[in-house]
C-alpha cells in the first residue's frame, strides 16, 4: 500500500510540472527534476520507498539505452568513428582540465578537483538521448550518439579503476583484464543478435495475431538479459542494453521496438524524478563556486567541439554539436557517489554535482527555445 502511494504522489506530481512546463514552452525533463527535489528527502520527504523508485528507474535508463540502440544503424555509426574519437578526445580532455583548473582555484585538494573534473567530463546519455531521438536523420546527431557511446564506455572503465586514486596507483592488469571482459561482452552480444534472435524473432511473428504479448515479452527479456550479463561482467546494466539494441538491425528491430516504446515513458518519469530527489538544496550555499564551475562545464563542451571541428573540418556545425553536449546527468551523479564512498571527496560533492545537473538541463532547454 505503502509503494502504490509512492507512485500515486510520484504520478501527480509529475503531471502538474509537466502541464507547468508545457504552459512556459520548457521540456518536460526539467519539470521532472523539479518533481525530486520537492518530494524527495531533501525536500518534503514525501516518497518512503525510495529503494524501489531507484529500481523503476533503473529500468527506465535500461529501456531508453536499449530502444536508442534499435534506432541506430551499427553500419552508419562506423563510418563516423574517426570523426567520434577526434571530437570525444578534445571535449573530454578540455572538460576535464577545465573542471581540475576550477577545483584548484576554489582551494581544493588535487583529488577533489581531479574529481570533479571527471563530473564534468561526461554528458548525460539519458537526457540528450531523450531530446535528440527525433533527429537522428541528421548526421550530426548520429556523431553526438557516437560520442555518448563514448564517454559511457569512458566511465565504465573509469569506475572500475577509480578504487586506484585511493591507493594512489592503477595496475596494467586491472586495465587489461577490464579490456578482455569488454570485449566478451561484446563478442557475446553481437554473436547472439547476429544467429540466434533474428531466428528467434521470425518464429515469433507467426505467433503474433493470436498472441500479441509474445513479440512485448521476447524484447523485454532480451534487453533485460544483455543487461544483466553487462552488469555480471562489471559493467553497466544500460551498456549491456544499449549494445543489445545496437546490433539487431532492420526489421527486427523496428518489431521490437513497436512492441516496448508503449511502457518506455513511465519508467523514463520515473528515472528523471528520482535523479531530482539526489539533488540537495544545500548546493545554494556554495554560490560563487557553482557559478565558476557551471561556466566551466559549459566552456569545456564548448571549446572541445570547437577544437575538434577546426581539426576535422566541421567547423560550422560543432558549435551547435557542443551546446547539444552540455547537459550532464546521471554518471555525474554515479561519480560523485562513488568518490564519496571510497572516501576520495567529502559529502559537498553530490549537492555540487545536483546543480550542475540541474542548471545544465535548464540551459539546454533554453538552447533548444531560442534556435
Amino acid at each position: 500500500m505503502e509503494f502504490l502511494i509512492d507512485i500515486i504522489v510520484v504520478l501527480t506530481a509529475s503531471l502538474i510540472l509537466i502541464i507547468l512546463m508545457n504552459h512556459f514552452r520548457l521540456p518536460i525533463i526539467i519539470g521532472l527534476l523539479i518533481v525530486g527535489m520537492i518530494i524527495g528527502p531533501y525536500g518534503l520527504n514525501l516518497i518512503k520507498n525510495t529503494l524501489l523508485i531507484d529500481v523503476l528507474a533503473e529500468l527506465g535508463i535500461i529501456l531508453l539505452l536499449f530502444l536508442l540502440g534499435l534506432e541506430l544503424n551499427p553500419k552508419e555509426l562506423s563510418m563516423l568513428w574517426g570523426n567520434t574519437l577526434i571530437f570525444s578526445l578534445c571535449e573530454i580532455s578540455t572538460s576535464f582540465i577545465l573542471g581540475l583548473t576550477s577545483g584548484l582555484f576554489l582551494g581544493w585538494s588535487f583529488i577533489e578537483a581531479f574529481i570533479l573534473g571527471l563530473i564534468l567530463s561526461i554528458s548525460s546519455t539519458a537526457i540528450i538521448g531523450k531530446t535528440i531521438m527525433s533527429e537522428f536523420k541528421i548526421s550530426e546527431s548520429k556523431l553526438i550518439i557516437s560520442i555518448l557511446i563514448v564517454e559511457d564506455l569512458f566511465v565504465v572503465f573509469l569506475l572500475f579503476l577509480m578504487p586506484g586514486l585511493v591507493l594512489r596507483g592503477i595496475k596494467i592488469l586491472q586495465f587489461l583484464f577490464m579490456s578482455l571482459k569488454a570485449a566478451i561482452l561484446i563478442a557475446i552480444i553481437f554473436a547472439v543478435n547476429k544467429f540466434l534472435i533474428p531466428r528467434i524473432i521470425d518464429k515469433i511473428c507467426h505467433y503474433e495475431i493470436e498472441i500479441e504479448e509474445v513479440g512485448f515479452l521476447l524484447g523485454l527479456t532480451l534487453c533485460l538479459t544483455a543487461a544483466s550479463l553487462s552488469k555480471f561482467l562489471g559493467f553497466s546494466s544500460g551498456l549491456g542494453a544499449f549494445l543489445s539494441g545496437l546490433f539487431l538491425v532492420g526489421k527486427r528491430a523496428r518489431f521490437i521496438y513497436e512492441k516496448l516504446r508503449s511502457i518506455k515513458d513511465l519508467f523514463i518519469i520515473l528515472f528523471f524524478v528520482s535523479m531530482g530527489m539526489l539533488i540537495d538544496f544545500s548546493f545554494l550555499k556554495f554560490g560563487k563556486a557553482i557559478l565558476l564551475i557551471i561556466l566551466a562545464s559549459i566552456a569545456g563542451k564548448l571549446l572541445g567541439f570547437i577544437v575538434a571541428g577546426y581539426i576535422i573540418g566541421f567547423k560550422s556545425k560543432s558549435y551547435k554539436m557542443g551546446l547539444r553536449m552540455i547537459p550532464r546527468g546521471e554518471f555525474s551523479f554515479v561519480i560523485a557517489r562513488t568518490s564519496i564512498n571510497l572516501g576520495l571527496t567529502s559529502p559537498m560533492i553530490f549537492p555540487i554535482t545536483g546543480s550542475i545537473v540541474l542548471v545544465t538541463s535548464i540551459l539546454d532547454s533554453l538552447i533548444k527555445r531560442f534556435e
